[in-house]
């Protein structure tokens, strides 16, 4: 699925206090539920990117679409905007996450760099499975020692040097699309990796195909969403609560 990001961003213009009353009433419900295979996850789509843009003013899938080639897109002023400003939500989580887990696609990255810094206190883990399905340049990855370069404080040790969807091809910037059923096997491996995390209470910072497939709802920019995550999926008496 695409998205362009076109309708314009959400730039969380809700007061503090408005955005804590909702983590008050979420508190005590979401705490009261958690059990030995039930977890709370915070999800957040990184911010506006360059291909957002693009694809905002260029993309008519009836007449054909060429790719611009913006390989592992990055943020623009304004969706590094959008992520600072998103602090004040990030900081206000409740229940507070253990770990804060992201793709390890740029955008990701910088998101939840700037949206998240140091204020969980927590470790941040790069999870490969969470990365967005590949339909377009934008959505090919870059080797860990040139990540390092950008992000010298996360640990990429765990990254493969192609950890995205590449078959082996030999080019790093072969654009290899997922078919369905490629992309279905790695969500259900995701999937696997959240039940298996020790922590009952996450942050994940993704993409707008991952966020849809995993929890039904539509993300724009920098939006966090909170639900109570059991056995896999998203509740649905929680996935109305959106923060």
């Amino acid at each position: 699925m695409i998205n362009t990001g076109a309708a314009g961003p959400v730039l969380h213009a809700r007061s503090a206090q408005a955005f804590n009353a909702v983590q008050q009433s979420a508190r005590g419900r979401f705490t009261s539920q958690i059990h030995s295979s039930n977890k709370v996850i915070h999800w957040m789509r990184h911010g506006q990117t360059k291909m957002n843009v693009h694809l905002g003013t260029h993309f008519t899938p009836t007449e054909g679409y060429e790719d611009p080639l913006l390989y592992d897109t990055r943020l623009t002023e304004e969706g590094k905007a959008q992520a600072v400003l998103a602090r004040v939500d990030a900081k206000a989580l409740s229940p507070k996450p253990e770990v804060l887990i992201t793709s390890p696609l740029t955008r990701a990255l910088h998101t939840a760099q700037l949206a998240f810094g140091d204020s969980l206190g927590c470790p941040t883990v790069v999870e490969p499975t969470c990365s967005e399905r590949i339909w377009l340049s934008s959505d090919v990855g870059r080797q860990p020692n040139e990540l390092q370069q950008d992000f010298p404080t996360v640990d990429l040790d765990s990254l493969e040097d192609v950890w995205w969807h590449n078959n082996g091809s030999g080019d790093v910037q072969h654009i290899l699309a997922e078919t369905p059923d490629e992309f279905e096997a790695r969500m259900e491996a995701f999937r696997m990796y959240l039940r298996q995390r020790p922590e009952k209470v996450l942050a994940v910072v993704t993409h707008f195909g991952v966020l849809e497939h995993m929890t039904g709802h539509r993300f724009t920019n920098c939006e966090i969403w909170s639900c109570l995550w059991e056995d896999g999926y998203c509740s649905a008496e929680h996935d109305s609560v959106q923060l």
